[in-house]
């Protein structure tokens, strides 16, 4: 089984979320940790078989990047305040249009469990 996961300890590595503190905030007591996850699997039955941090193509340039955030689409950027949300962006904003071209990529933890 191939389980796709961003854990506590990947959390911060997120360039976006030094600009939304309130989101990361959730993310970090929402989300297991590496040594959970694999924990939780143990207790079903399976042994961990790997562990690799892919580097995923997240946008283009800082320009996409900025207009993927300011979608909202994730889920801890749409559980925090209006207000807080439109306070990051405008710093986010900022911080891409200071940027070079890009591209971004974001960490993606995929591990992997066998039944035992």
């Amino acid at each position: 089984m191939i389980v796709r996961q961003v854990t506590r300890e990947s959390a911060d590595e997120y360039e976006y979320v030094r600009f939304f503190p309130d989101a990361l905030a959730l993310d970090l007591r929402r989300m297991p940790s590496r040594d959970g996850l694999t924990r939780a699997f143990l207790a079903e039955r399976f042994g961990r078989a790997g562990h690799r941090i892919v580097r995923h193509l997240f946008a283009r340039s800082y320009a996409e990047y900025h207009r993927k955030i300011s979608l909202r689409g994730l889920s801890s950027l749409q559980a925090i305040s209006d207000g807080a949300f439109a306070r990051g962006l405008a710093a986010f904003e900022r911080h891409c249009r200071a940027q070079g071209a890009g591209p971004i990529y974001e960490p993606v933890e995929l591990f992997v469990f066998r039944r035992t």
